[in-house]
């Protein structure tokens, strides 16, 4: 037999009906819905009636397989009426099986500090709210909230933690200090959820925290759209991050969070930061519109990022400093307003076939005492060089493609000692390989060809050596040695150039050996 629905009985009543365990909450006198949850058995149903339900203390569900669900078409709002307190909630669940559908919970935004209670200051007040959930799932509970909103006053919307595997869909969480922070080893599944207007940040997953973030829609925080952090391995896809303000990611600590295809746009410094010790695994994200750079890896972090579209930054596209250590493979960094790819400090890493091109600045640039392997890219189309070297960079740069960029193809300068190898280089408006000041390095296997002012420029102090190299095909000329650039040339292939295949002025002073230098213009 099921209970009736009786609006004019206690709920001490309701809950003596048999078996079944329905019971019916209506809103009368304040904390209706507490006094009915503190006489829940296991595998109570609470139907829970339209209306407004102040509760003067906090709500628990402790018994296994509650159900508690706003009545159909039902709008239940549920307010907490007493002060918040630290580490303290309006909702609390430590239970297996328990279901939440339908209901808005709302901490309130807090009133002006009271100064009637010389007990407690400003400050402690403030302190308190920003450690108060609203609703907190903790223990192993499995507990599944759908259809709900959340409403955190200013502390914080959902505190998930202990070994708790909860889901969330279809739910709405917002004006927080976060969103949704996840701790300890708590694996969460979050789905078609709505996160937004966060003080700090949407979601923070922290600790040793795992599960699953997929499909949510998270917009206007302060400090970033996801935060991971200690040991996180939590996976997180297919989300849309909008005006994050800060960044759209932060990964810090040991995180190895899997993010995966999601989407960062609207207002934003970074799309993602990556720092500390973070090793995370980025792959097939789109970042649109930084108003600094798209990814940034920095500290000693290290990382994957592969296939991510990065587009429209201010700064570069990718931006990597400190002695970060990044594997980028397979992205590609489009119209940015500054460079593609731009590394600083004593910053590494390897990046491989990365597509790199219509950036306002450089391609690629190093600077600093950076090195990296940059093998397979392309780096086309660029306003400024392709690859731009400085200070004391080295590294290695092989079976690149740089192609029709405005500037020089390659420019070495300073102290930078590359070993450069098996590139062509072409088509360029300027020069294709351009070494000055006291440039170094090694330049073996490389095709250069058909770029405007010359092919190849060695000037300064610049001190090289060009082996095995095919330069062809320039209007401008083939090499060009000058002031007191000292280059030894072996075994190279010039030819077809317009004006000298080689000219040497000033007090260069090469060495060439083993040429083959033919059919020039000049």
């Amino acid at each position: 037999m099921e209970c009736e629905e009786p609006s004019h009985r206690p709920v001490d009543e309701m809950m003596d009906c048999d078996s079944s365990h329905v019971v019916y909450v209506s809103p009368g006198e304040p904390g209706a819905l507490g006094r009915a949850l503190k006489l829940a058995t296991p595998f109570t149903s609470f139907v829970v009636e339209a209306g407004h339900y102040e509760e003067p203390e906090p709500l628990e569900i402790v018994a296994e397989g509650v159900t508690l669900r706003a009545k159909e078409d039902a709008n239940v709002h549920i307010l907490c009426a007493f002060a918040p307190s630290a580490g303290g909630s309006l909702l609390r669940i430590s239970s297996k099986g328990v279901k939440v559908s339908g209901l808005m919970f709302e901490t309130p935004s807090p009133p002006p500090p009271s100064s009637s209670d010389p007990a407690t200051s400003a400050e402690d007040q403030k302190q308190a709210r920003l450690s108060f959930s609203c609703v907190v799932v903790e223990g192993e509970s499995n507990a599944a909230l759908s259809s709900c909103i959340v409403k955190g006053g200013g502390g914080l919307g959902v505190f998930i933690w202990g070994n708790s595997t909860p889901s969330m869909v279809d739910c709405e969480v917002s004006d927080c200090v976060c969103g949704i922070v996840v701790r300890n080893e708590a694996a969460p599944n979050i789905t078609k959820s709505k996160i937004h207007t966060c003080r700090d940040a949407c979601v923070k997953f922290a600790g040793d925290s795992k599960g699953k973030f997929d499909g949510n829609l998270l917009y206007d925080s302060f400090e970033a759209g996801i935060v991971a952090c200690g040991k996180s391995t939590a996976e997180i896809s297919n989300n849309v991050l909008r005006d994050t303000k800060g960044c759209g990611f932060l990964l810090i600590e040991d995180t190895a969070v899997m993010c995966s295809h999601n989407k960062v746009e609207g207002s934003h410094v970074n799309g993602v930061q990556a720092g500390e010790d973070s090793n995370a695994t980025f792959k097939e994200n789109t970042i649109h519109g930084s108003e600094g750079s798209g990814i940034v890896v920095h500290d000693r972090s290290s990382g994957s990022f592969f296939k991510n579209t990065v587009t429209g930054t201010k700064m570069a596209g990718i931006g990597v400093r400190d002695t970060a250590q990044p594997v980028m493979v397979g992205n590609t960094i489009l119209n940015g307003a500054g460079s593609g790819v731009v590394l600083v400090g004593q910053a590494g890493g390897v990046y491989n076939n990365n597509h790199i091109s219509m950036n306002k600045c450089a391609g690629v640039g190093l600077k600093g005492s950076a090195h990296a392997l940059f093998d397979g890219n392309v780096i086309a189309r660029n306003e400024g060089y392709g690859i731009w070297l400085q200070d004391d960079v080295q590294g290695t740069f092989q079976n690149n493609s740089v192609e029709a960029n405005k500037m020089a193809g390659m420019s070495v300068n300073h102290r930078a000692s590359p070993n450069v190898q098996h590139n062509s280089i072409k088509g360029g408006q300027q020069v294709g390989l351009l070494l000055q000041h006291q440039a170094q390095g090694h330049y073996a296997h490389n095709h250069i060809s058909g770029n405007e002012a010359a092919n190849v420029l060695l000037m300064g102090q610049s001190r090289s050596t060009l082996a095995n190299n095919t330069v062809c095909r320039s209007p401008g000329g083939g090499v060009l040695i000058r002031g007191d650039a000292f280059t030894a040339l072996r075994c190279n292939t010039i030819e077809r150039n317009g004006r000298a295949n080689l000219a040497v002025l000033d007090n260069a002073c090469p060495t060439v050996e083993g040429n083959t230098i033919q059919d020039g213009e000049g």
